[in-house]
């Protein structure tokens, strides 16, 4: 049992790294191969590749909905502000969710789709956010020294992973009630475990 929550959460936390997200028969992920980064999905055998943005801004994070219909993501420049979106799976209909000039990022989309658990550091901290799927209602859930980031929902909905101090020298990673509450610590990622974003 241990060991299939450890590899839950690498592939969880991983995945909210910019990396990739998988929704039934399809993948989506963030790539520079047009020399920007972009949201692209393709077929789970690596055919069909379709992208989906094309901004002057760095389009990463992806996230699928639980229905497959659409697709949560970060954009802007790293370094600068970043924001939260959402678009339909085919690349329409984009819509911005988060509007605070900060860095709001790696959203991941809550089991029912009601709320986006998403890492901003509009508090001077990174830390872990929730919000309801529309943008409203954004409450912080971790207030913490270190920074907090790459939050991915257990799939009953009821607690979430996340990590503290990524690319520090304290990794860690923490799972919480998703209300914020009842946080505590997993192990020590350590030192030869590093992550880039």
């Amino acid at each position: 049992m241990k060991n299939l929550l450890a590899i839950f959460l690498a592939t969880a936390l991983l995945s909210g790294c910019g990396g990739y997200t998988v929704s039934s028969n399809q993948i989506t992920f963030s790539s520079a191969r047009s020399g920007n980064f972009e949201i692209y999905v393709m077929d789970s055998d690596g055919t069909n590749v379709i992208q989906l943005t094309n901004t002057e801004e760095t389009n990463w994070g992806p996230s699928w909905s639980p229905d497959g219909k659409q697709i949560a993501f970060s954009r802007g420049r790293f370094g600068d502000g970043e924001e939260i979106y959402v678009m339909d799976s085919d690349g329409t209909n984009v819509i911005q969710l988060t509007n605070t000039g900060e860095k709001n990022y790696s959203p991941s989309l809550s089991p029912d789709g009601k709320q986006i658990a998403f890492s901003s550091d509009r508090s001077g901290n990174s830390q872990i956010y929730v919000m309801d799927s529309d943008g409203t209602n954004v409450i912080q859930l971790t207030n913490a020294e270190y920074r907090n980031a790459l939050p991915s929902w257990f799939p009953d909905g009821k607690q979430i992973a996340f990590m503290s101090d990524p690319w520090g020298d304290d990794e860690g990673t923490y799972v919480m009630d998703s209300d914020g509450t009842n946080v505590h610590r997993l192990g020590q990622i350590g030192s030869g475990h590093r992550w880039s974003n």
